[in-house]
């Protein structure tokens, strides 16, 4: 199920409306179900395993692409470069532009 659910956000990842309903209609179960599965799996709800898929995604286009924050931003589902620094920031503790150094 896990498995499913993983390969599905990244399926969808550019959209900026996919969302926990999308998700639980191509998985083909109800919204109550999906959070239920996933947070026994996983220990997240559903919003939070589509967010962290978004920004481990990110942190590798950072680390092996040319591509600008911005575009990065935009190519994993974030509408919002403010909010997606903040957010990249809270997981990993280091803006999105200074990762690959900190990474490398």
């Amino acid at each position: 199920f896990l498995r499913r659910a993983l390969e599905t956000i990244e399926k969808h990842l550019p959209e900026l409306e996919f969302d926990v309903e999308r998700l639980a209609q191509e998985l083909a179960v109800s919204r109550r179900q999906l959070f239920r599965k996933l947070r026994a799996v996983t220990g997240v709800t559903p919003n939070v395993l589509i967010r962290n898929v978004r920004l481990h995604r990110a942190a590798q286009l950072l680390k092996s692409s040319a591509m600008t924050v911005s575009e990065i931003t935009f190519a994993v589902g974030f509408s919002d470069l403010k909010h997606f620094r903040t957010v990249f920031r809270e997981h990993f503790g280091v803006l999105p532009g200074d990762y690959p150094k900190r990474a490398g």
